[in-house]
Order: C-alpha cells, then structure tokens, then sequence
C-alpha cells in the first residue's frame, strides 16, 4: 500500500546540512546602527516579540530610524526573513532586556536621589476671615 497522497505535492526530504547563525549572537559583534535600530523600535511602544517584530518592520519599510529602509538593514545583517527569525528575536530580546535594566537603574538612581527638606510656607492663620 503506497503512503503518498494523490493529488498533493509531497516535498523531497531533506538531505544537505542546515548551516545556520547561533540564535544567540552576542549585541558586541553587531553594529551599534542595528542595536539603535532595535533600540528605537523598542522605545516606541515597549512591546515584547512579536509585536516588537511588526513595528521593526513597519519602521524599517517607512526608513523612519535614520533612513534606514530593509535594504540598509540587510546590509547591516538585520533581515526579515523566516530564516532570519530566530537569530533576529535572540538579538532583540538581548536589547530589549538591556533597555529594561537600564530604566530600572534610572528609576533607582532617581529614587535615592537624597531630596532636602521641602520648604513650604504655612498659612497666615490670622488672615483667614472668621465664620460664624
């Protein structure tokens, strides 16, 4: 008895080595432009993936971060590609998790900030008119 469906394409298996990126690449072996790139999308609207994945490529078709269209982020090594998608995420989860440190460290440093005493004035009481 034959497995194979009539009438539907069947694909060929496999057989060549995949080579692929890591997923995890470190931000230091990317440009900065790529890391501000997705700095910028962030900073937008502080979206998780995939969300974040759709406003990257909204900013991108529309050259919004410096011009920058999906040609220029190509060359730079971003691409939009369902190949890409992993290595893309991993690297956008490294900056976004890096924008969030550096918010907490902000709102911290504020925060312990030593803020003197608040000088404010207290009412002349005796120049308040008198109810009966």
């Amino acid at each position: 008895m034959s497995t194979e469906r009539h009438g539907r394409w069947m694909a060929e298996p496999h057989t060549e080595a995949i080579a692929s990126e890591p997923a995890s690449l470190p931000a230091a072996a990317v440009s900065q432009d790529v890391i501000d790139f997705i700095r910028y999308c962030y900073q937008r609207r502080r979206i998780g993936w995939p969300e974040l994945y759709d406003e990257m490529c909204g900013v991108a078709a529309r050259g919004e971060f410096r011009g920058m269209d999906y040609d220029c982020l190509a060359n730079l090594g971003v691409r939009f590609s369902l190949g890409d998608m992993q290595r893309l995420a991993a690297l956008a989860h490294q900056v976004v998790t890096d924008e969030r440190r550096r918010r907490v460290a902000i709102t911290v440093e504020r925060a312990s900030v030593p803020v003197g005493p608040v000088d404010v004035p207290s009412p002349d009481l005796r120049a308040l008119p008198l109810t009966r």
